[in-house]
């Protein structure tokens, strides 16, 4: 059974790393998108808002997981966990990156 459970850590794991990477990649190209938004613009407010409700559902998600008040555990007390924070936080990126691209578009940006 330990058997099946380590396996099945390595293959979350591996899906992590592979969304990971996509998302080292797409960084340089948000950098870059971002550097283009004038401050006070339209665009930028916008992003500010749909980042701060981004960051709302990240922080309750956190909360969910680690059964704290701020999100943040004093020690991890299993490889699950770990894995269910980084799945949240590559939602989370992800969920950026669709605002960006929303923003881009909707704001002739792009």
């Amino acid at each position: 059974m330990n058997e099946k459970i380590e396996r099945a850590e390595r293959l979350s794991w591996a899906r992590i790393n592979f969304a990971w990477e996509n998302y080292k990649e797409a960084k340089d190209l948000l950098d870059e998108f971002l550097k283009t938004i004038e401050d006070d613009s339209p665009a930028a407010n916008e992003l500010a808002k749909g980042l701060e409700e981004i960051n709302k559902w990240w922080e309750e998600r956190r909360k969910e997981i680690t059964k704290s008040s701020d999100g943040w555990f004093e020690k991890l007390e299993n490889p699950e966990e770990q894995i269910l924070l980084t799945q949240i936080d590559i939602e989370a990126l992800h969920k950026f990156l669709v605002l960006c691209e929303h923003v881009a578009r909707k704001h002739d940006l792009v």
